[in-house]
């Protein structure tokens, strides 16, 4: 027979440990017996406070209490348990066996915490069921509690980021108050115009990350097919590198596209695509230093592990990334401890990762500080539309542009 405990958590039966808390010796033995030829690990008491030291030195996962035993009876043992200041005690699975039938017994019993009430005499194959029931119970509640920890650390970490992004927020707000005060009660023209300037630049910096939040939370749950036509990953890597070479020049980075001489097309929904492939390349301009270096490479994959996907590669010679940062660098609003003084939200990595999965991808990411890092998106070439599905060469890429 099997119990729910097999199926929903996937543990072997005897990493259960059960205590059998029963004065009437022979029944005891055989409802061990039934048990440990079902795979249970199983303990034995003959009295109440016996049972109370095992259960603080074995810890089961469930006790089996008769009501009347001597020393402490089952009620008042249950309520000991459920009363404890031990997770794993106050929490274990708790059968009563009794041989009163009253209901009010019956009653007593759940009241002090019981999971299952059974009356003597009770089958043996109903009392493993019951109890693959409760462990199974428990046993998921357990998971349930971890991922709810889980989630709830996930949470704080949001809630302190988004403490900090307000915060960025409301700096620039301030300046612009200020700004706009000290024009009110100035006359000289040459200072008037460097508050202008500065509120200008503070309204510029607002609006980016108001656009930024817009922007990750338009994100849709999912392409709609015809949202997904065949697209030329070159030309929207060629587009990036255009909108953003001016800004490389100015800080001396050497920008340099490798492009492929033959790439498929891929399905994907090209304003969201385009605006993942300019985010990366952004961060890339971003944190490199000047004099540095941003290598882009568009590359197809035929063979395993990554067969039929394309892959673009963005890797840069800037400040790297810290290896505590790497697990949480594509959470909304989240910044890596060595940003230094450039502004931003946290949400354009965040971004990238959406819209990849959107369209069925993986990102991959090596880094180590002072070296830089390297950004490869993979993305399934699929089956778009057969008749469009081909390979265009490189030069006739760029001469469409």
């Amino acid at each position: 027979m099997n119990t729910h405990s097999e199926v929903l958590t996937g543990r072997k039966r005897d990493q259960f440990r059960i205590l059998i808390a029963d004065d009437e010796t022979d029944l005891a033995q055989i409802i061990s017996y039934t048990l440990q030829t079902r795979g249970f690990s199983v303990s034995l008491a003959h009295d109440g406070m016996t049972a109370w030291e095992k259960i603080e030195t074995v810890r089961p996962n469930l006790v089996i209490l008769d009501l009347m035993m001597p020393g402490l009876d089952g009620w008042e043992l249950c309520r000991r348990i459920r009363q404890d200041q031990r997770k794993e005690v106050r929490e274990m699975g708790v059968v009563m066996l009794t041989a009163r039938a009253m209901e009010e017994d019956k009653i007593r019993g759940l009241e002090q915490g019981a999971d299952d009430y059974v009356t003597k005499p009770f089958s043996l194959s109903e009392l493993v069921l019951r109890i693959g029931k409760i462990l199974d119970k428990k046993a998921t509640l357990g998971v349930l509690h971890r991922e709810v920890g889980r989630l709830q650390g996930q949470w704080k970490m949001i809630e302190e980021n988004l403490q900090r992004v307000v915060h960025d927020l409301k700096t620039p707000l301030i300046a612009m108050g200020v700004m706009a005060r000290l024009l009110i009660n100035n006359d000289k023209r040459e200072e008037k115009m460097k508050y202008l300037k500065n509120i200008y630049e503070s309204s510029v910096e607002l609006n980016q990350c108001v656009e930024g939040i817009l922007e990750f939370y338009s994100i849709p749950s999912q392409p709609s097919p015809k949202e997904m036509q065949p697209l030329n990953p070159q030309s929207l890597v060629q587009k990036t590198v255009d909108l953003l070479s001016h800004v490389a020049n100015e800080k001396q980075i050497e920008m340099i596209f490798h492009p492929s001489p033959v790439i498929p097309m891929i399905p994907g929904d090209a304003p969201s695509l385009q605006r993942a492939i300019n985010n990366l390349v952004a961060n890339a301009v971003k944190y490199t230093p000047a004099g540095g270096k941003i290598e882009i490479t568009l590359l197809p994959h035929s063979a395993p592990p990554y067969e039929g996907t394309v892959e673009f590669s963005i890797r840069d010679t800037g400040v790297g990334i810290p290896q505590e940062d790497l697990q949480w660098i594509f959470e909304p609003f989240y910044r890596g401890n060595n940003v230094g003084e450039e502004k931003g939200i946290g949400l354009g990595l965040a971004l990238v990762r959406e819209v990849i999965a959107l369209h069925g991808g993986n990102i991959l990411v090596r880094s180590e500080p002072g070296q830089g890092s390297t950004f490869s998106i993979l993305l399934p070439t699929g089956r778009v539309n057969q008749e469009r599905e081909v390979s265009v060469a490189c030069n006739e890429n760029v001469n469409n542009l």
